[in-house]
C-alpha cells in the first residue's frame, strides 16, 4: 500500500481517531520481510471492548518495528557504502539520487520499503529535495509510518560532500573552484562516521520519538 493510501485509510476509518489510526496500521503489515517489502493489506479485527490504551499500544508496537527495521538499514547502507557521488558536474548539496542509480540513505529506507514510485519521482521532479521543509506528499506519509520523526529523517539525510573531479577542470567551472573537494574514499569515510552518530542518536531517543511519532500519525498534522 502507497503512504498516502496509508494515510487516507487512517482519515476515512475514524476521522484521524486514535481508532482509526489504529485500524489503518492494522490493515497494513510493516513487513520486515526484506527490500521487497510493503505494507500488505490484511484484516483489521478489534474486539468491541478494545481500549483506547491498549489500540495506542498497538499502534506503537507497530511504529517500533518499523523504526527498528529501519535503523538496521540505515547501518547496512553505511556498511556498503554506495552513496551518491556528488561531483562539480552535478553540485547539489542533496541528491536523492546520482546519475548512477545510488541513493541517498532517505531514499535507500523508502525503496528498502518497496516505494520506488515515490523515489523515482523525487528524483525525477525535485532530486535536490530537503526534507527537513517538507509539509506533506507521499515523502511525509512515508516519514509518518516509518517510526522516525521528520527530524530524524532530515538528520538521516546527509549533505553530499562534494568529491574531486577526475578530469582537468573546464573554463566554465568558475562557481566549484572554492568549494572544498575530497577524495571518493574520504567522502565514504566521513559518511559512515555521520550515519554511525546518527544511529546513535535514534538508538538513544527511542522512547521520545516513538511518542512523537504515534502523536503525528494520529494527529495527521
Amino acid at each position: 500500500m502507497h503512504p498516502r493510501v496509508f494515510i487516507r485509510t487512517a482519515r476515512t476509518v475514524h476521522a484521524a481517531s486514535l481508532v482509526g489510526v489504529a485500524a489503518a496500521l492494522a490493515l497494513s503489515t510493516l513487513s520486515c520481510a526484506g527490500p521487497t517489502a510493503t505494507l500488505a493489506p490484511q484484516t483489521a479485527s478489534w474486539a468491541p471492548h478494545t481500549s483506547a490504551k491498549e489500540i495506542q499500544l498497538t499502534v506503537r508496537e507497530k511504529l517500533a518495528a518499523h523504526r527498528r527495521q529501519e535503523i538496521d538499514r540505515l547501518r547496512a547502507y553505511a556498511e556498503a557504502a554506495q552513496f551518491p557521488v556528488n561531483t562539480p558536474d552535478v553540485n547539489q548539496a542533496h541528491m536523492f539520487k546520482d546519475p548512477q542509480g545510488r541513493l541517498c540513505a532517505v531514499a535507500n529506507l523508502i525503496h528498502a520499503d518497496g516505494h520506488d514510485d515515490v523515489v523515482d519521482a523525487v528524483a525525477s521532479a525535485n532530486n535536490g529535495l530537503v526534507v527537513a521543509g517538507l509539509k506533506a506528499g507521499p515523502v511525509v506519509d512515508w516519514i509518518r509510518t516509518s517510526g522516525l520523526t521528520q527530524e530524524e529523517v532530515a538528520r538521516i539525510q546527509a549533505p553530499a560532500p562534494l568529491v574531486r573531479r577526475k578530469r582537468a577542470p573546464k573554463a566554465d567551472d568558475h562557481d566549484v573552484a572554492a568549494k572544498p573537494r575530497m577524495s571518493e574514499a574520504q567522502m565514504v569515510a566521513a559518511l559512515r562516521t555521520r550515519f554511525a552518530s546518527v544511529e546513535a542518536e535514534l538508538e538513544a531517543t527511542t522512547t521520545a520519538s516513538l511518542d512523537t511519532a504515534v502523536e503525528r500519525l494520529v494527529a495527521n498534522d
